[in-house]
């Protein structure tokens, strides 16, 4: 996170009523880029009273909430519930991580500068980074947690947003059982007490999770695993295993799996270990499953082609298709002719 250094001019904070079509000021002569916003836009935290970079307050303040002093000297937010109630910040003069409950703040860690931190959606749960290692925070805790001796690259479960530059909001209630990967291309879960991570695999080709975060399917070398439950000690079961796999394609429970192998095979497999080659010489373009009707859809020399579990059950769809892309609903596909078709 990148604090301001006063070089610009202050602001003022606005809320803007959609539905009344008015704004609301909330707070005034506050350092812009310190701005950051509740989930519900109603409530900001920010700098105001700035003079240098450890000359400044940190404030809070709403719709029908005046603001309030949270911290001084060097304190900059980094994320914040509705309401207002809890407060994620950072003190750059001193290097420290704070949590701040509504009532008073607690030092979660200090040597933090340049750290990322993940926080789940009540944001009473935080994941940080420190010396290249990885730290949990509930709040509440009387110190955080070392789950890790490695760094997260990434956690599986989609973002909600970004508050702030370095922070990140995940669709989560707790990080008991988050799936993350690490950047030795390891799949971690952290365990449910969030003291510890249990590594599911070593060195994987592609994964897939399902929207309800209950099981997986992941491609390790040329071997397809099945990981039934993501709790407790997860561990995969191998039910598939032929040539190096490329890619894994799922719908979004796992009921529908297919591979791509370094053959450019697209080979449908049960969780029973059946499997059935669709096609033989797959185009350099990903493969992706209709959600509403449960089909495949992949480009074979230029033409673009359904099917649902069976080489026999391949359609036909559209010629000259140069790409082709998942959306919420089915799928989207551009031609040669520079048109877009989709399909529901």
């Amino acid at each position: 996170m990148e604090n301001d250094e006063g070089d610009g001019e202050n602001a003022d904070i606005y809320i803007y009523n959609v539905a009344k079509q008015e704004s609301t000021v909330i707070a005034k002569d506050v350092v812009p880029d310190s701005v950051v916003a509740s989930p519900d836009c109603k409530t900001a935290a920010y700098v105001a009273g700035y003079s240098s970079k450890d000359d400044n307050k940190l404030y809070v303040a709403g719709i029908n909430k005046e603001p309030v002093k949270i911290a001084k000297d060097g304190c900059y937010p980094m994320a914040i519930t509705n309401n207002g109630k809890n407060i994620i910040y950072c003190n750059y003069v001193e290097d420290k991580l704070f949590y701040y409950n509504g009532k008073e703040a607690q030092k979660i860690s200090a040597e933090v500068k340049g750290s990322r931190v993940y926080v789940n959606c009540s944001e009473d749960e935080i994941v940080y980074e420190r010396d290249g290692k990885t730290y949990c925070y509930k709040a509440g805790d009387a110190e955080a947690n070392k789950l890790y001796s490695s760094k997260v690259d990434y956690f599986t479960s989609s973002a909600i947003n970004w508050s702030g530059e370095r922070v990140k909001r995940l669709s989560i209630d707790t990080f008991a059982d988050a799936v993350f990967v690490d950047y030795d291309y390891r799949i971690c879960m952290i365990t449910d007490k969030r003291d510890d991570v249990v590594k599911i695999n070593s060195d994987y080709e592609d994964f897939s999770i399902a929207a309800d975060g209950k099981a997986m399917v992941y491609a390790e070398d040329d071997t397809l695993f099945y990981v039934k439950k993501l709790a407790g000690n997860p561990e995969g079961e191998a039910i598939y295993s032929s040539d190096k796999i490329k890619s894994v394609i799922t719908n979004s429970d796992l009921s529908k799996m297919y591979i791509v192998n370094e053959e450019d095979e697209l080979i449908y497999v049960t969780k029973s270990g059946k499997y059935e080659t669709i096609c033989n010489d797959l185009d350099d373009i990903d493969p992706v499953v209709c959600e509403s009707n449960g089909k495949i859809y992949f480009v074979e020399d230029g033409d673009l082609y359904e099917a649902e579990t069976s080489k026999k059950s391949k359609v036909l769809v559209k010629s000259d298709v140069i790409g082709i892309q998942k959306s919420l609903t089915g799928i989207c596909y551009g031609t040669e002719e520079e048109t877009i078709g989709f399909v529901f």
